[in-house]
């Protein structure tokens, strides 16, 4: 079992004259603990009271009084009434002070699960914060511990407190999680975060390589240039010159853009000969979505691809300021018509409405499916010619039968 001590203090202000001081208070006690109350004076000579032992809680329930240097002892009972108390502590000419304590059944430093979202297309060389989470499902401070990475955690203070050391935290506390991105193109980064025992790995991703890409030239190699072809190259609504150095937000980092600085000074002739690179950032991976009609008869089941949500376009965010998007059916399969695919010009090039959006809907109590396999294909507003593509199937299914 656990001793805790109760620190009483009596000291001079010039202020306000003897004060008391109670330290050790708070804490959570369990059958057999202990509390030692120990007196340690400054120019005072009178005592220090202790009262409000409950019977329900402690094996001895007289009060204390102790003097300068002394302590004493009270045990936690077997079969202790949990939950809150309060002791009283007092002296002379001192107003009494109320602290309060708690009694739990067992201790509890196994906390609630929890979990990370990864990061599948971040940018090299960049420090991520993840969304914080509050600790749960403890009753006693547990230890928390990172490893993995260099990553960093924080307590309850995601402005000075962060750390890479173990620590303690208590349930409602908040925490938070950082770590920097890989230097590399396609790497991965994981650290993992432990409280109590139970642990989680976050894991952040770098996008693929730009110089694999399909690269698309500026096509000005001497002569007069300007901030609109350049922003019609890499995309961007201003020019943001932090966005336009190499490996940058908006340039990517590959060798036919070896004149465009990382920092410092920088000219429009810098982007002679500079290259773009079009691609998948994250590939749209397959839909589906099901409605069980024995629980709830009829209804309707929609799905919506679109760039961002679905799939990611390189390089940099912005480029999807710069492409058009057309889609084609490769195959499809109906239970009936009681389908639809929008927008109906899904089949041509277009800058807005990108999105493809496929939905059914029925009646009563049915088992039907509805499949259509997708090809997206994605271009260069200024640069037509250029073109990505991905297929990927969207189905929808209705059971309950």
């Amino acid at each position: 079992m656990a001793n805790y001590n109760v620190g009483i203090s009596a000291a001079y202000d010039s202020e306000f004259g003897f004060q008391l001081f109670i330290g050790g208070t708070g804490v959570q006690l369990v059958a057999g603990d202990t509390l030692t109350f120990s007196a340690s004076f400054n120019g005072y000579s009178g005592t220090a009271s202790v009262s409000n032992f409950s019977s329900g809680v402690f094996t001895n329930t007289s009060n204390l009084s102790l003097t300068n240097g002394q302590s004493a002892v009270k045990t936690i009972k077997s079969g202790a009434t949990l939950g809150s108390f309060s002791l009283t502590f007092s002296a002379t000419a001192q107003s009494a002070q109320s602290k309060s304590f708690s009694v739990i059944s067992s201790v509890d430093t196994t906390p609630n699960a929890f979990s990370f979202t990864d990061i599948t297309d971040a940018a090299p060389s960049v420090l991520y914060n993840h969304n914080s989470f509050i600790v749960s499902g403890i009753n006693a401070a547990a230890t928390i511990s990172i490893s993995g990475n260099g990553a960093q955690f924080a307590v309850n203070n995601s402005t000075t407190g962060w750390r890479t050391t173990s620590t303690t935290v208590s349930n409602g506390d908040r925490v938070y999680v950082r770590m920097n991105s890989s230097s590399l193109y396609n790497t991965t980064v994981s650290t993992t975060l432990t409280i109590g025992g139970v642990s989680d790995v976050w894991s952040i991703k770098t996008v693929l390589d730009p110089g694999n890409g399909l690269l698309i030239p500026l096509g000005i190699s001497s002569g007069g240039i300007s901030a609109s072809d350049i922003m019609g190259l890499f995309g961007g609504a201003t020019f943001e010159i932090d966005k336009y150095y190499k490996g940058g937000g908006r340039v990517p980092n590959i060798s036919q853009n070896a004149a465009i600085p990382t920092s410092g000074a920088i000219a429009f002739s810098n982007f002679y000969s500079s290259y773009s690179s079009l691609y998948f950032t994250k590939y749209p991976g397959g839909m589906f979505a099901g409605r069980d009609t024995g629980a709830t008869p009829g209804g309707s089941l929609t799905l919506t691809s679109e760039d961002v949500s679905h799939y990611t376009i390189g390089y940099g965010p912005d480029m999807r300021d710069n492409i058009e998007v057309r889609h084609t059916i490769l195959s499809s399969s109906f239970a009936d018509a009681n389908y639809s695919i929008t927008p109906s010009n899904y089949t041509s090039w277009r800058s807005a409405s990108r999105q493809l959006t496929f939905s059914a809907n029925v009646s009563g109590t049915v088992d039907k499916e509805y499949n259509i396999s997708v090809k997206v294909e994605i271009r260069h507003k200024l640069k037509p010619t250029y073109i990505i593509s991905a297929t990927f199937n969207m189905y929808l299914s209705f059971f309950g039968l």
